[in-house]
């Protein structure tokens, strides 16, 4: 079992967490494309190589929440070229995990049911998820990559069936974060297990009633039974 860290609020650097997994003996750090130096104008891929041979820990990378399934072209493209500059920095880091969330996209309310335009244009959804598998699948073969998607707030019938798609292809995988399933009532958990040969990453927190991320052994989970999964 490998054990990683979060990218923290508290750092500013690629240096200071991977200094912070050195001394306190983590496996790896997970860089996350939300803050302002992890960015493609500010992160140096060059001195990432470097920090990566000086310290000998391990990357994983969290996408940000871009969209790449659009119907928007224009926000699309983001996605696209975000992902392309994730592949960079897997390139440069060595990681073998990209992380990201499924967004559900737009919806309109009526009568008080939520109703996602995704579901209801599935088939265009659909042939957005057929074309990111055949554009990203042979970039991920060539750097040894798997591409995971993290369950957040429970999915929709919709994102399942996407997400079955994803998993036809080999470089496509999970990230079961056991938090997150519990605050949307287990159901994702169910999803997951029924894939478990496609589970490659964890996010490992605990959660109460009320609040989610807290400390290990601090909240209500079985959390042993999770690490031993």
């Amino acid at each position: 079992m490998k054990l990683g860290i979060p990218t923290f609020m508290e750092y500013n650097s690629v240096e200071d967490h991977l200094f912070f997994c050195k001394e306190k003996g983590f496996d790896f750090f997970e860089l996350a494309f939300y803050y302002p130096w992890t960015q493609s104008d500010t992160l140096n891929l060059r001195n990432l190589e470097k920090l990566k041979d000086k310290y000998q820990i391990g990357f994983t990378l969290h996408l940000g929440d871009v969209d790449p399934f659009s119907f928007s072209p224009e926000i699309k493209k983001a996605g696209y070229d975000t992902v392309y500059y994730m592949l960079d920095v897997a390139s440069a880091s060595g990681a073998k995990v990209l992380n990201m969330h499924l967004i559900p996209g737009g919806y309109s309310s009526i009568r008080g049911t939520k109703y996602y335009i995704y579901e209801h244009h599935k088939d265009v959804y659909f042939d957005n998820i057929k074309r990111f598998i055949e554009t990203f699948s042979p970039e991920l073969e060539k750097r040894g990559c798997s591409f995971c998607i993290e369950n957040t707030k429970g999915y929709q019938n919709f994102q399942k069936e996407a997400i079955q798609l994803m998993l036809q292809d080999k470089n496509f995988g999970l990230t079961f974060d056991i938090g997150h399933s519990y605050k949307a009532g287990g159901e994702d958990e169910k999803f997951i297990l029924s894939h478990r040969d496609a589970i490659k990453h964890f996010h490992i927190h605990d959660v109460t009633q009320s609040s989610n991320h807290i400390a290990l052994g601090q909240g209500i989970l079985d959390i042993n039974k999770y690490l031993d999964l």
